[in-house]
């Protein structure tokens, strides 16, 4: 398991320089411990719109949080404070002119709300009616039909495959790491839309092969791909439920508890036979061209409502008069802004 905390002297205070210490440690720890980027894709499917670096400091640091933002946000936009001594998840933000700093995000459980009335954040959930659509999206993304099997798990696992294929295929040639970046992908996919992975006939990902830079390559690739499919998928699901972009409601799909935010295997176990037959023929249909059996190309390329960014991230108190450190909007990266829906 990742390690949960990281303490330095005062108490867990975070620098830029400690968190890249962090951040490259698990990196590290991804190749000796292959069976750690599996549990890294689980965070990182409920966090695909967070940035791989923070990504992987939120699992080092949080690896169960289901739904995380700064405090700004919670205070401001949901209307809820932080738990009292509530430790911040940091994570490095970055300036337009390079200059680095400690930024906390906290998860949702950490919070509570101060209005009865107070709406938490819309989280989707990937829906039966809703996976017809889902395909047609992705297949006017790709240029190419993938509705190609009789199952929207099958079709929505090539999809991302076919999706960050063509973002792998640009950093290298490696058929090792295209396979790699490729079923990382497809994993966090099928996962946040609430498929077990497992129960696809999916590719294995080997990480001890690669190098250091590989695994930091692949998984910017996979950030990216991720995004691209979950994004098609968000917004299906968001017009179907009748959301504008700058309005977030629960309607039926969301419940204070974390234990039912995010789909959990929406696909019922025996509902079809995928899994254990061979991709590369279903009900007499023709897999994906250019890749093979495992669909991988064979071919071609409470508390206060502000905590000082500079503390140890900490919520103490209501008491509290100090305020957050906040950079002019237009500064604020992507790896610690969030856009309200997850």
């Amino acid at each position: 398991m990742p390690n949960t905390t990281q303490t330095v002297a005062g108490g867990r205070r975070f620098t830029p320089s400690n968190l890249h210490a962090q951040y490259q440690q698990t990196l590290r720890n991804f190749r000796s411990d292959p069976e750690s980027w599996q549990r890294f894709l689980d965070t990182s499917a409920r966090m695909y719109k967070y940035d791989f670096e923070s990504q992987v400091l939120i699992y080092n640091q949080r690896p169960n949080a289901t739904a995380c933002a700064d405090l700004p946000f919670w205070n401001e936009r949901q209307n809820r404070r932080i738990n009292r001594g509530t430790q911040g998840i940091g994570v490095v933000q970055r300036a337009p002119d390079g200059r680095e700093s400690v930024r906390y995000l906290f998860d949702i459980a950490d919070t509570w709300s101060r209005s009865e009335n107070a709406k938490p954040p819309y989280i989707w959930q990937m829906r039966e009616e809703a996976q017809e659509a889902v395909i047609s999206r992705l297949s006017d993304m790709l240029g190419q039909d993938m509705n190609v099997l009789n199952d929207f798990a099958g079709n929505l696992y090539l999809a991302a495959q076919s999706i960050a294929l063509r973002h792998a295929e640009k950093y290298s040639d490696s058929i090792a790491f295209q396979r790699a970046a490729a079923s990382s992908a497809a994993y966090c996919v099928l996962r946040r839309c609430g498929i077990e992975p497992s129960r696809v006939k999916t590719t294995s990902i080997d990480m001890d092969t690669l190098s250091y830079a590989d695994i930091e390559r692949i998984g910017s690739v996979m950030q990216t791909a991720v995004k691209d499919v979950l994004s098609q998928v968000e917004s299906e699901i968001r017009n179907r439920d009748g959301l504008k972009i700058s309005r977030f409601t629960t309607r039926n799909h969301l419940a204070e508890q974390s234990s039912v935010m995010y789909n959990r295997d929406t696909i019922k176990e025996g509902e079809n036979e995928y899994g254990r037959t061979d991709l590369s023929h279903r009900n007499g249909r023709q897999a994906v061209p250019g890749h093979d059996a495992g669909g991988v190309r064979t071919s071609g390329r409470g508390a206060s409502e502000t905590a000082p960014a500079e503390s140890t991230g900490t919520v103490s108190g209501a008491g509290s008069s100090r305020q957050t450190e906040r950079l002019p909007e237009r500064h604020r990266g992507e790896s610690v802004r969030h856009d309200g829906a997850y």
